[in-house]
């Protein structure tokens, strides 16, 4: 509020004190204007100071409730008034209440809801003096409620008033509630209040509006900061899952180049497990001894499971789907299972009087499409490492259900559990944590199997907790069928055979089990030379290795063919089962023989061969 001058303040005493018939200088002169002047001062005063403490007080604390309690506290110290109160006016419903109100002897100020018996007072726009002031925007006084009409008194009312200001709180224009001042005297509220009563209500006006904005403020913030928790929560959870996802990415790349070297491996093993093997063999076509022909047996058993073991390399390695697919019952699956590994958890178990008890929970699920063996194995995996895990006995429970597009399955366990480190590489080939009497290969196998039916494969496990491993397959709509029974060969007649291989010991063992079987053979260390030889003379059967310097099996197959297209051409190779028979047969392929191979396998292929033969005449 500004000051005015004194000519200023002349003019409003002369225009304030100035009546008909009357003024100022007939009351005593200029004595009788000096006290008015000086009433006048301290009157401005008293109102710069009201303001000035309203500002201070309400400006440390923008809360409104505060805010009301600190402005109508003020306003009772500072003028002679015995009540007051606000109201606020509510946009959403068109009117506004009481909220906040004092007495001079009330410790606090009160603060009401809608459901409050003075709170609930609701009045619109024009209605009371209240909405008739908040319409208006102009300050309305009643010195003496008792003759004055408008004041209509409330039965709800409990405080004495015999004189009232009523100003409205108005910011930039808009209204946002009104002002109420009483005193139980008459006359205790005059006009003379009402310019500085004004004043003050503008001000106050603006400080609950800055309270009432700093409350939005909070409450905005105060939502912004839930909607921040929810999304650093939703990124958390995203990271998590982009984690996740990281090491799945991880873990698969490492498993395919740790699969790719190991299939180079197993190529190299396969070839010297075909000498041992062959020769082996042949060792026991002849000899009779009895003290030779066990350690012979030994040999042989032992080479077997070395080729074994390459085959589960090369299972884990390999990421195209068996040749042998169609639809497969799961649940026959796994009562297969559950008969074939039963003498491991029944039997053995109970004789140690370490019980293991196997629980089925089979849904009804259609069937998928895969190799039924080679979930048997992913499903036997699993149970001897649930038996592994259950040292002292427990329960083992394989379930299935539908989902989806897919199917799913459960081998869960009440074990001993897995660490965080160990989980997260227990497919891993070779990685083990049962010692050295473990090849580390169960559950790495079952990993690649499950990728070649272009599934899924994960586990969830907690130390002390146990341990399930969850699979989910791509479902078929088709109905199950037995597979086709592989067509037995007939004894073959005395064939020439030319044999192509640059591994001496390998070709040199081929080469003597065809000779064995009474045919005739010629040999070639590499696969120029063997078109050479081919050349030169008639043959009924070619064997040729896939992977030589100079030419590759196919290369070979394909000059053969083209030259004698009656001639049946076997490829052996030591890469396993990656090449499709139906995909090299249009390379001129006719058999495919993985080694390590054995006795009888090559006789039968030889028969098979001049079958194939004779159906191209």
């Amino acid at each position: 509020m500004e000051e005015q001058d004194p000519v200023s303040q002349r003019e409003e005493l002369a225009e304030e004190d100035t009546q008909p018939g009357k003024s100022i200088f007939d009351n005593g002169g200029v004595k009788t204007w000096l006290e008015q002047s000086g009433r006048l001062y301290l009157k401005r005063v008293g109102e710069l100071s009201l303001i000035r403490r309203l500002t201070d007080s309400i400006s440390l604390d923008l809360d409104i409730e505060r805010a009301c309690q600190y402005t109508l506290t003020i306003l009772l110290d500072e003028l002679n008034i015995a009540n007051a109160s606000i109201m606020f006016f509510d946009d959403e419903r068109g009117g506004f209440v009481h909220r906040t109100a004092k007495g001079r002897d009330d410790q606090e100020a009160s603060f009401y809801d809608d459901d409050h018996a003075f709170g609930g007072v609701y009045l619109r726009e024009g209605e009371g003096i209240a909405g008739l002031v908040f319409r208006e925007r102009q300050p309305l006084l009643i010195t003496d409620t008792e003759v004055d009409e408008r004041f209509r008194k409330d039965e709800k009312q409990t405080v004495q008033i015999g004189s009232l200001a009523c100003l409205p709180l108005v910011v930039r224009g808009k209204g946002v509630g009104v002002l109420n001042l009483s005193h139980p005297d008459k006359g205790a509220i005059n006009q003379e209040d009402i310019h500085g009563l004004t004043i003050v209500a503008n001000q106050i006006a603006m400080l609950l509006d800055n309270a009432s904005n700093y409350r939005k403020l909070q409450e905005i913030n105060v939502d912004l900061e839930a909607k921040v928790r929810e999304r650093t929560q939703h990124l958390e959870e995203a990271n998590h899952e982009l984690q996740e996802a990281r090491s799945r990415l991880v873990r698969s790349e490492t498993l395919r180049a740790l699969g790719q070297m190991a299939s180079g491996v197993a190529h190299d093993f396969n070839n010297i497990l075909a000498t041992i093997t062959g020769n082996t063999q042949l060792l026991l076509a002849e000899v009779d001894d009895s003290q030779i022909r066990p350690r012979l047996k030994a040999i042989e058993m032992a080479a077997m499971d070395g080729a074994a073991t390459i085959r589960r390399i090369q299972e884990f390695s390999r990421v195209k789907k068996s040749r042998e697919v169609g639809p497969v019952d799961v649940n026959q699956v796994v009562r297969d299972v559950v008969m074939i590994t039963s003498p491991l958890w029944k039997d053995e178990r109970q004789r140690n009087g370490n019980a293991v008890e196997v629980l089925t929970r089979l849904g009804n699920v259609i069937n998928v499409t895969g190799n039924a063996a080679e979930l048997r194995e992913v499903l036997t995996n699993m149970i001897l490492n649930c038996l592994d895990a259950l040292p002292k006995g427990g329960t083992i429970a394989l379930s299935t259900w539908a989902d989806e597009g897919s199917v799913s399955l459960a081998v869960a366990d009440n074990g001993v559990g897995m660490a965080p480190e160990v989980r997260e590489r227990v497919f891993e080939p070779f990685f083990t944590t049962k010692g050295p009497g473990n090849s580390g290969l169960g559950l790495s196998v079952a990993y690649g199997i499950v990728r070649r039916h272009e599934g899924e494969i994960a586990v969830e496990s907690l130390p002390g907790e146990g341990t399930t491993f969850l699979i989910r397959l791509p479902r078929c709509a088709t109905a199950a069928h037995a597979p086709e029974p592989v067509p037995q060969a007939s004894p073959a007649a005395r064939a020439r055979v030319l044999v192509i291989d640059d591994e001496p010991a390998v070709r040199d063992v081929l080469a003597a089990m065809l000779e064995k079987a009474g045919h005739d053979v010629v040999s070639a260390s590499r696969g120029r030379e063997g078109i050479d030889v081919f050349h030169t003379a008639t043959f009924d059967v070619v064997f040729t290795d896939l992977g030589m310097p100079d030419m590759s099996g196919f290369e070979v197959a394909a000059a053969v063919k083209q030259h004698s297209p009656t001639t049946a051409v076997v490829m052996i190779t030591g890469w396993g089962k990656d090449l499709e028979i139906d995909k090299i047969k249009k390379d001129g392929v006719d058999l495919l023989i993985c080694k390590p191979f054995d006795l009888i396998k090559v006789q039968n292929s030889v028969a098979e061969a001049l079958r194939l033969g004779k159906t191209c005449q």
